[in-house]
């Protein structure tokens, strides 16, 4: 989620899988700092099936957290039985181009340079905004 002139939007929704989920990531793992390719995956996530709820589940979220300048919502899912459960909202998450937003804000057309100068620029103007309804009362 990023938000563009004043308004959270959703970026493509991009699922981590790893081959054995019972299998609990080290630290070097985690910043990829070793070769984890054979045992995790990140890819655009296309279940049509559970779009529409993560969607909604997301958006709702936004508005409980907003205003922000950006952050990412993260669910577990379970493809067996459907359900979904919030496992975390964190509203100032890696940036790096190859990690999971920065590679949704490629799918959805951003540059790196694109991706910093929107959070910045939607995060200057909201401040400016709020600091002159301060300053005019």
């Amino acid at each position: 989620m990023i938000t563009i002139d004043g308004q959270p939007a959703m970026l493509p929704m991009m699922i981590f899988e790893q081959a054995d989920p019972s299998h609990l990531r080290t630290y070097q793992e985690k910043r990829d700092l070793v070769d984890r390719s054979a045992k995790y995956s990140l890819r655009l996530f296309d279940e049509a099936s559970m779009n529409e709820r993560l969607i909604d589940y997301t958006i709702r979220m936004a508005e409980i957290f907003r205003p922000f300048d950006y952050g990412r919502f993260e669910f577990r899912v379970d493809f067996a039985t459907g359900e979904i459960r919030l496992l975390e909202v964190n509203l100032n998450c890696n940036l790096w181009s190859e990690k999971v937003f920065g590679r949704a804000a490629v799918a959805a057309g951003f540059t790196q340079a694109d991706l910093i100068e929107t959070i910045v620029s939607e995060s200057m103007i909201r401040q400016l905004v709020g600091f002159a309804r301060r300053d005019a009362a």
